[in-house]
């Protein structure tokens, strides 16, 4: 067969050279290939040596072909689906690849037919099929379908291409010219928007993108993402206001991820699976950035918090994860404003590499003089003011050490979160006095060169406050939050505030102890008038 672009290959085989597979080979390159790698590895060995021309000559003379005669290019696609269909099962994507050129111009599907090459070409590149076929699962359940429809995800999850042939009207495809237009100006562009957007969730941020919420979204178990930024994206979008989109769309995704976790209320991704379902309707209609960061910033704004449930908040037998991935962030950002590098990815690595450090070690004995009863102490160690993140060498060295060596540690070998509780990182140190004085932090961010008692676990517990509330200050990611109801008196309380101030007052009274009073939302009350 005289295909240009295989040619190389199978020279290389032909003569015994060896080939080096290119990024930019297609797919039906590579696949040639490895089937090539399969004749090798499984050829019999009982056939090499004095048995191979008996063998040849049967090959030759034995094994019959048969040749099926195609009436034109159309009736070479249907044929092409037939035979596959019902041998080697294709897969949804190159059912729907035939399905669309048999539907489109004939005249174009030379064309068309490069397109496609090309787009899968990317896709494949970036992990094979399976990212192909969770792109255009994407595209369509954020485009298309109806994402509050049981059966409508159902089939675009097993056999998309079925579910695209029985909702053609929906996507506006009746004529010839429409199939094409679909892969040229839709398919294809957001093809190679997807690849750029794949990467950067694979990838660890790094200073050359501004993608990084896409990267803690997939951290974060966060899926489907990708289909709340297609609904936000419009045929004729340039890639840049594409990536803009879509850091609209993940920066408020992990804003509320956050937001959840801190408040108490649930954070499982199937939680979040269902604010994307409710978004995608109201996002197809947003035209431009504009539009979609009102959408997304009138949302934020019935779902308000404040970040007052981190005072509260702390290490549980079901959230250890995500207070990981809070103090990783914590950590990062500090360490970023100082200049340092940005290491998050370490932090977050599916490796491991650094733990959750109890700055208290687990001897109640040193403690009782603080907390009167084991329940107590466990309350406080686990705090979220009393957490830090190591590197688990450092953590399992010296997670028994006393506080005044531990603090020794943390000033010589650990990141700035840590460091700062040792006074020595306060003095000649510009850059982090600079980021204290930027930030106002010098009230919070304090030495505690001796004793890190509940007093010194509230001072850092207020810091991880303000921290949070910087880092995911909703103006700082562009969102516009306006207070429910008007803001004014007698104006509907936001929903997450009822209920962050319900779970605050509940911990409260489960978390306090006989020596101090209870903190809840802003109020000093009794342990006695809280469990009232």
């Amino acid at each position: 067969m005289d295909i240009a672009e295989r040619a190389p290959l199978l020279d290389a085989l032909m003569n015994g050279d060896t080939y080096e597979v290119k990024p930019t080979d297609p797919p039906s390159v590579r696949n040639l290939w490895d089937r090539y790698g399969d004749l090798e590895a499984q050829f019999p060995p009982e056939l090499v040596g004095e048995a191979l021309p008996y063998f040849h000559d049967w090959l030759l003379h034995r094994v019959g072909l048969v040749g099926i005669e195609a009436h034109d290019q159309r009736h070479g696609w249907e044929i092409f689906e037939t035979m596959n269909d019902r041998g080697l099962q294709l897969s949804p994507v190159d059912l729907l690849k035939s399905f669309l050129l048999a539907s489109s111009d004939q005249a174009r599907h030379r064309r068309l037919n490069d397109t496609w090459r090309k787009a899968m070409t990317g896709l494949s590149a970036l992990g094979g099929m399976g990212t192909a076929t969770n792109f255009v699962q994407a595209l369509l359940v954020g485009r298309y379908a109806n994402p509050s429809s049981a059966d409508d995800l159902a089939r675009i999850e097993t056999s998309f291409h079925e579910w695209f042939r029985g909702n053609l009207p929906r996507m506006h495809l009746v004529r010839p010219a429409d199939f094409a237009d679909f892969v040229t100006e839709e398919f294809a562009p957001l093809a190679d928007a997807y690849c750029t957007l794949f990467s950067a969730a694979q990838s660890p941020p790094d200073s050359n993108t501004n993608l990084h919420s896409l990267f803690f979204n997939h951290v974060n178990g966060i899926r489907n993402q990708f289909q709340l930024i297609f609904a936000a994206v419009r045929r004729g979008d340039s890639i840049d206001l594409m990536r803009a989109k879509a850091r609209r769309v993940a920066d408020f995704l992990d804003l509320t991820y956050v937001r959840r976790v801190i408040s108490g209320h649930s954070a499982h991704p199937s939680e979040l699976d269902i604010v994307i379902r409710d978004l995608i309707p109201k996002l197809r209609d947003a035209t431009d950035l504009e539009a979609v960061t009102g959408l997304l910033s009138a949302d934020l704004s019935a779902d308000l918090g404040d970040f007052a449930d981190v005072r509260t908040f702390g290490l549980g037998s079901d959230n250890r994860r995500q207070v990981h991935y809070l103090l990783a962030r914590l950590t990062a950002f500090v360490e970023t404003e100082c200049e340092r590098p940005n290491r998050v990815g370490a932090y977050l690595g599916e490796q491991r590499s650094h733990q959750i450090e109890h700055i208290w070690a687990n001897h109640f004995d040193r403690y009782q003089d603080l907390v009167k009863s084991p329940a107590a102490f466990d309350r406080s160690r686990n705090r979220f003011g009393a957490l830090l993140l190591l590197h688990h060498s450092d953590n399992a060295s010296y997670r028994d050490e006393p506080y005044s060596a531990k603090v020794e540690y943390y000033r010589g070998s650990q990141n700035l979160l840590a460091a700062s509780l040792h006074p020595m990182t306060h003095k000649r140190n510009p850059t982090f006095s600079r980021f204290l004085k930027k930030y106002d932090l010098a009230g919070l961010m304090r030495a505690h060169p001796n004793d890190f008692d509940d007093k010194a676990i509230l001072t850092r517990q207020d810091l991880y406050q303000r921290l949070c509330q910087i880092i995911w200050d909703p103006a700082r990611l562009g969102f516009t939050i306006r207070a429910a109801g008007g803001g004014g008196v007698g104006g509907a309380a936001p929903r997450t505030m009822i209920r962050s101030a319900s779970a605050r007052l509940l911990r409260s009274w489960l978390g306090s102890t006989a020596k101090p009073d209870v903190v809840g939302t802003g109020v000093t009350c009794s342990p006695q008038t809280a469990k009232s």
